[in-house]
């Protein structure tokens, strides 16, 4: 092999390891907030959290129930709606059916750790840092599916415009 095509060897396997080293940093800086990506994502339904509050770090907080189904805990694996739970053991619902758009999302941290939501679609910054307890919105301006991954490993998606919105009341 001559000196230039080593050379030229040389220069691409370089290119390549920064190119690799840059694409899997286990953080990302987007419209000033970093995001955290989890080394495993982790495809694990939680179990349904039957309390109407729960304490974290000291603090009383409520658990969250969807309006369209008060009475009734959010389900582990599919539920219609616009809440999802982040827990210790995964995300509830892993799959939740959504109003068509403008429809806003919240996401309600209930562990005792901040934690991040990292959406997995080229254009869109991950949520702020969740502090235990505390909540994140995002409003979706079209119909489709959001995938999402915790900071903590856990993976759901929303599916915006996958329920239909409730009657209006006569009148």
């Amino acid at each position: 092999m001559n000196k230039a095509k080593a050379y030229q060897v040389i220069v691409s396997v370089a290119v390549g390891a920064v190119l690799l080293a840059a694409c899997s940093s286990g953080s990302s800086m987007s419209g000033g907030t970093t995001t955290t990506r989890p080394s495993k994502i982790k495809n694990t339904q939680a179990p349904i959290i039957t309390q109407t509050t729960l304490t974290i770090n000291g603090k009383t907080v409520t658990v969250p129930r969807e309006e369209y189904t008060p009475n009734r805990p959010i389900s582990s694996f599919q539920d219609n709606g616009t809440y999802v739970i982040i827990s210790n053991k995964g995300v509830l619902p892993q799959v939740l059916n959504a109003p068509a758009f403008p429809v806003t999302i919240s996401w309600f941290n209930l562990t005792a750790k901040p934690v991040t939501v990292n959406f997995a679609f080229f254009g869109t910054p991950g949520s702020q840092i969740i502090e235990p307890g505390s909540s994140y919105s995002y409003t979706a301006k079209s119909d489709g599916n959001i995938s999402y991954v915790t900071s903590t490993g856990y993976n759901g998606t929303v599916g915006i415009g996958e329920l239909p919105l409730p009657p209006l009341p006569a009148g």
